[in-house]
């Protein structure tokens, strides 16, 4: 009789979770560029609407930059983009097989966000649009931040898989002798 081995799913679920989450907090290079390059640069679109609200740039022959709306519609395709970006680093990489309940959850959240990004598109209320690409901004940070978070080229250690030695100029030891060619 085959014994079937009993695993715990939601118990797995959850420590992945935590997992992803706390794991990247240790490695300066994933919070800064999250912080640098996803929020500041990547969204350089939403900064440059918020500039021109505050400061009431105009740029010739444009609708009013001080129109709030501006940085709604920047927002939200911002935040459109940032999941779609996520989900493609959460899927090209190869997973366990216990973590498929964690990247349909992902994915889940992901299609939030994106339907968050669409409402505040086509929202009449500013309030309502404020508070959905809000809503899935954090969304989508998030789904950023676990879909990364095993991403070894935004961490502070070497790959477990990183090839480790001694200095690659230095002589081989041994010699030849007794080698017949």
């Amino acid at each position: 009789m085959a014994t079937r081995i009993e695993r715990d799913h939601w118990k797995a679920l959850i420590q992945e979770t935590r997992r992803r989450l706390s794991e990247p907090l240790a490695h300066p290079t994933f919070v800064l560029s999250l912080i640098g390059m996803t929020v500041f640069i990547g969204g350089l679109g939403v900064w440059w609407e918020v500039v021109c609200r505050v400061f009431g740039f105009h740029r010739l022959g444009s609708a009013d930059m001080t129109d709030s709306w501006n940085i709604v519609n920047a927002l939200a395709t911002y935040l459109i983009t940032l999941v779609a970006v996520s989900l493609m680093d959460l899927t090209i990489r190869r997973e366990e097989e216990g973590v498929k309940a964690f990247r349909l959850v992902t994915i889940l959240l992901a299609t939030i966000a994106i339907l968050l990004g669409f409402l505040a598109l086509i929202a009449k209320s500013m309030c309502v649009a404020t508070i959905c690409a809000s809503l899935g901004l954090l969304a989508g940070l998030f789904v950023w931040w676990v879909a990364n978070a095993d991403n070894t080229l935004l961490r502070d250690d070497p790959p477990p898989t990183a090839t480790t030695g001694g200095d690659p100029d230095a002589a081989p030891a041994g010699t030849l002798e007794g080698i017949k060619a």
